[in-house]
């Protein structure tokens, strides 16, 4: 199932000039794509746009055969709540909640996850990732694999159709990579769309499909 269409995808800032030039790409259920390219090639950008935290300059997005040609920002940020969830470099959590309270912050504006309903399905995400003895622990006291572990359970908790990593290993030791890559994979396998930036070649061993970027256009 496609879930995500660009059509002719342009970005141009009024300093740099062109970033993105006619991206075409459709992403499917299922599946696990890695975008690569040399630093300034537009991959970040490119990531920006498919999670609507960017707008394109041109070219038509589809979600879920949806065309956002005249969404709002209410309208977007429903999308991104809903369907979108995002995974960082740099993890991200507030470092004054502990690891329950911060994989609950994503469904506080979630009107269907009643309140009573949080925390157990805050848990049983934690729980998935071998983080049971972690969940009252604060930022400061987990490593850097198991803090990004917390991160991606925060991007599932409104269960999104589309994940987003923006070089979630970047910050990690080979042996978390591992980790982080192989629950990214299983993530694709359970029916989500995962996109992956990275610099990291080790995302080619997982990725259904990779898509390099140079100079602002996919190489075919």
């Amino acid at each position: 199932m496609i879930v995500l269409k660009l059509t002719d995808i342009g970005k141009n800032y009024k300093n740099t000039g062109d970033v993105l030039k006619g991206v075409n790409l459709e992403l499917e259920s299922g599946k696990m794509y890695g975008i690569m390219g040399p630093s300034g090639s537009g991959k970040s950008t490119l990531l920006n746009i498919i999670g609507t935290l960017e707008k394109a300059s041109y070219g038509t997005i589809e979600i879920l055969g949806n065309k956002l040609e005249g969404y709002g920002e209410k309208e977007l940020c429903d999308l991104r709540a809903k369907n979108i969830g995002y995974i960082f470099q740099n993890f991200y959590l507030n470092p004054y909640l502990d690891a329950v309270e911060n994989v609950m912050v994503p469904m506080k504006i979630n009107h269907e996850i009643e309140p009573k309903e949080r925390r157990k399905k805050a848990e049983c995400l934690l729980k998935k990732f071998g983080l049971e003895e972690r969940m009252k622990h604060l930022k400061s006291q987990m490593s850097g694999g198991e803090q990004q572990r917390v991160a991606i359970a925060r991007a599932l908790a409104n269960d999104p159709d589309i994940i987003l990593a923006d070089e979630p290993t970047g910050n990690l030791d080979e042996d978390n990579e591992i980790i982080i890559f192989k629950t990214l994979k299983e993530l694709a396998e359970s029916g989500k769309v995962v996109v992956v930036v990275s610099h990291n070649e080790i995302v080619k061993e997982y990725a259904d499909e990779v898509i390099e970027i140079i100079k602002g256009r996919i190489k075919a």
